[in-house]
């Protein structure tokens, strides 16, 4: 009975625990700050890794938070604007020079700066969060962030299951995996299609110009604020 109710108030401490809330929000903002939409299953799911990992692995947590708020809060402006990686901004990446990719950056609001700027502190604070000095023993709580985090995962899976028949641990929705996984795909698919443009450039026509004197001479004229030399592909 002692041991039940000594469970119970640990338990009620962790959960209304001042930290809770900081992971909550934390989370929030890095979820955010990939360019995903709000999603409070996954918000939750990634709050309970953080508190697991802090009690268990709490180095490993802190790398995970100091990476996550470092992408977050830099790529948070362009998340505003253009959304999760796709293939477009992987393509822009590759195909924008330095003076285009700094003009870029006045376009964004200021407000995204400092939205940025402030996802980036809280992972400084989360970091310099100092270690417990007695090492907590497992409680029903860890176990209710395991068995939730752990379940989340396999949410986007089964959906993906269910409607398309197809089961890739890799689809998870967890924001984090997400953006490392987008990153990689259409980073892969720029490269392909670069490639593939790369080679039908050097192909031969098989057609012949035929020497003529026309009257008229056509002019292609683009008209607008800038021409983006990754966009002049697909005009």
């Amino acid at each position: 009975m002692n041991l039940t109710l000594k469970e119970s108030l640990v338990t009620r401490s962790r959960v209304f625990s001042p930290w809770t809330a900081f992971y909550f929000l934390q989370s929030l903002l890095i979820n955010l700050g990939l360019g995903y939409p709000f999603s409070l299953l996954y918000t939750a799911a990634f709050t309970a890794i953080l508190l697991l990992l802090w009690r268990t692995l709490p180095r490993v947590q802190k790398v995970l938070v100091g990476v996550s708020s470092l992408v977050a809060a830099c790529y948070f402006p362009f998340a505003q604007a253009y959304g999760a990686p796709n293939f477009n901004t992987l393509l822009a990446l590759h195909s924008t020079n330095m003076e285009e990719s700094t003009e870029i950056l006045t376009i964004f609001p200021w407000y995204s700066y400092m939205v940025g700027i402030f996802i980036f502190v809280l992972g400084v604070i989360a970091i310099r969060r100092k270690k417990e000095s007695e090492k907590a023993r497992w409680n029903t709580f860890d176990s209710l962030c395991l068995v939730f985090s752990v379940a989340t995962f396999f949410v986007a899976p089964m959906q993906n299951l269910a409607w398309g028949g197809v089961f890739k641990l890799k689809d998870t929705g967890y924001p984090v995996f997400r953006f490392a996984k987008d990153v990689i795909v259409n980073n892969n698919e720029v490269i392909e299609e670069q490639e593939r443009m790369a080679k039908l450039s050097g192909m031969k026509d098989p057609w012949t110009v035929t020497a003529v004197k026309p009257k008229y001479q056509t002019y292609v004229v683009v008209i607008g604020e800038s021409a983006r030399r990754d966009a002049l592909g697909a005009f």
